[in-house]
C-alpha cells in the first residue's frame, strides 16, 4: 500500500512518542527501584530477622548474619561457651514475647556474651547465669559496641582478680556502651563494679536504671566503677547498690551527672553515693540528685580519725576534682564525716549557681567537711554560691566543718544544726 508524505510523518511521529514513553517507563522504574533500595538500607524493618530456640541455632543465626540481624529467643537458652560479635556484624537480640523476657544463660566461670568488634542491641532478653554460679555478663572490648534499650543483665557473678571487672557488664579501652533502658540489678561483685565496669566509654539516660548490685565486703562501685568516660542524664537511676567504696558509683576518670539523673539508697564504708578518687573528676550540674545515701562504720560517738576509724561523704567522699552547680541537689545523706560532701586530702569541690547541699545527717561536718592533710595538699572548698542548710551535725559544725581550705565568695551558708558548737561553720 502506497502512503504518501503525510502518513508516513504520523507513523514517524507515533513511532517515536511510543519511544520516548517506554524509555520514560524504564527510567521511572529505575529511579524507584534506586528509591525503595536506599529506604530499606536505613529501614530497620527490613532487617533479616530469625527465631532461635537452642544454643546451635542462635550460635549459626550470629555467625551466618551478612546484614544487621535480629534474632528472636522462642525459649531460654543454656549456653557451653560465650557467645562472639564480632567481625563488624551488627546483631538485636530480643524475645518472641514482650510479657516475659526469655534469658540467655552463660556458661560456668565464663562470660555470656562478648562483643569484640561488632555492634550488639539488647532489646528484650535476660542476660544471666544460674544462681549461685561464677560467670560475667557482658564484655565490650576495642571496637565493639553495646546498646541496651531494654531487658536484663541480672544474676551474674565475679570472682578473684582476673574475673572481677564488671559483673553485668565490663567496657574495655576504646570500647562503647549506650544504655537507654532496661536493668542492671542483682550482680555480685568480686572487685570493681558489680553493676558495670568501664574503662572506654558509658553514656546512661532514659529510663535505664543500675540497682541492687552488691558485695559489702570486696567490690569497690558496685553499681559502676568508672576508669573511662561515663555520662549520666535523663532521668537514669542509680539505686540501692551496696559497696566497700562508692556504693552507687566509683570514679577515677570522667564522670558528669545531669538532665535529672538520680544516685539513691546506696550503701558504703566512705562515698554513699559517689566516691570520687585522686585522678578523677566529677561534674554535677543540670537538676541532677544524690539523696538518701548512706556511708557508714557504726557508731558516730566512737569515731577515731587519726586511725582511719570513720566513713565520709554519705553523699560524695571526694579526693579529685568535683565541680556542682545548676540546681543540682544533695539531700538526706548520712555518713560519720561530710553527710552531703566530705572533701578528703587533696581534693577539691566547686560550688556555684543554684547547686544545693541540704538536709544531710552527719557526725561531724552536716553539708560539708573539709579535711586536713595527710600525705599530700590539704582539701579545698570554694562556694562561689549555692546554698548549704538544714544540715544536721551530732557532734559538732552542722553547716561545713574546716580542717583545710575554705573560701566563701557568694552562696548562703545558714539554718543548720548540731548538739555541739558551731551550728554552721
Amino acid at each position: 500500500m502506497h502512503m504518501n508524505a503525510k502518513s508516513k510523518f504520523k507513523l514517524h511521529t507515533y513511532k517515536t512518542r511510543l519511544i520516548v514513553a517506554l524509555i520514560a517507563v524504564l527510567l521511572i522504574s529505575s529511579l524507584t527501584a534506586v528509591y525503595v533500595s536506599i529506604v530499606n538500607s536505613n529501614d530497620p524493618s527490613t532487617d533479616d530477622t530469625i527465631h532461635v530456640k537452642n544454643e546451635k541455632e542462635l550460635t549459626n543465626a550470629i555467625n551466618k548474619a551478612k546484614n544487621p540481624t535480629t534474632v528472636k529467643l522462642d525459649h531460654d537458652i543454656t549456653l557451653t561457651k560465650p557467645i562472639v560479635i564480632s567481625n563488624k556484624k551488627e546483631i538485636t537480640l530480643t524475645s518472641t514475647t514482650t510479657e516475659n523476657f526469655f534469658k540467655l544463660i552463660g556458661a560456668t566461670d565464663q562470660t555470656t556474651i562478648n562483643v569484640d568488634s561488632g555492634v550488639l542491641h539488647l532489646a528484650g532478653i535476660t542476660v544471666t547465669h544460674v544462681s549461685e554460679t561464677n560467670g560475667l555478663g557482658v564484655n565490650v572490648t576495642e571496637g565493639g559496641k553495646l546498646f541496651m534499650i531494654s531487658g536484663e543483665i541480672s544474676g551474674n557473678n565475679g570472682w578473684g582478680d582476673r574475673y572481677g571487672y564488671g559483673s553485668g557488664v565490663a567496657v574495655y579501652k576504646d570500647g562503647f556502651f549506650e544504655m537507654t533502658g532496661g536493668v542492671i540489678a542483682n550482680n555480685r561483685g568480686s572487685r570493681f563494679g558489680g553493676g558495670v565496669w568501664v574503662g572506654g566509654f558509658f553514656n546512661m539516660s532514659g529510663n535505664a536504671v543500675i540497682a541492687n548490685n552488691y558485695n559489702y565486703t570486696d567490690c569497690t562501685g558496685c553499681g559502676v566503677y568508672n576508669e573511662g568516660s561515663f555520662v549520666m542524664s535523663g532521668n537514669s537511676v542509680i539505686a540501692n547498690n551496696t559497696a566497700e567504696f562508692g556504693g552507687g558509683v566509683f570514679n577515677q576518670g570522667s564522670f558528669v551527672m545531669t538532665g535529672n539523673s538520680l544516685i539513691t539508697n546506696n550503701y558504703a564504708l566512705s562515698g554513699g553515693g559517689v566516691y570520687n578518687e585522686f585522678q578523677g573528676s566529677f561534674v554535677m550540674t543540670g537538676n541532677s540528685l544524690i539523696a538518701n545515701n548512706t556511708a557508714s562504720m557504726g557508731d558516730v560517738s566512737k569515731d577515731d580519725e587519726s586511725k582511719g576509724y570513720v566513713s565520709k561523704g554519705g553523699g560524695v567522699s571526694n579526693w579529685g576534682s568535683f565541680e556542682m552547680s545548676d540546681n543540682a541537689v544533695i539531700s538526706g545523706n548520712v555518713a560519720d564525716h561530710g553527710g552531703g560532701v566530705c572533701i578528703d586530702s587533696g581534693g577539691s569541690f566547686v560550688l556555684s549557681g543554684n547547686g544545693m547541699i541540704v538536709n544531710n545527717t552527719v557526725g561531724r561536718g552536716g553539708g560539708v567537711h573539709v579535711g586536713e592533710a595527710w600525705s599530700s595538699e590539704e582539701g579545698v572548698f570554694e562556694m562561689l554560691g549555692g546554698k548549704i542548710s538544714g544540715n544536721f551535725a551530732e557532734l559538732d559544725y552542722g553547716g561545713v566543718y574546716n580542717a583545710g581550705t575554705f573560701n566563701q565568695s557568694g552562696g548562703i551558708i545558714s539554718g543548720n544544726k548540731t548538739n555541739g558548737k558551731h551550728p554552721n561553720q
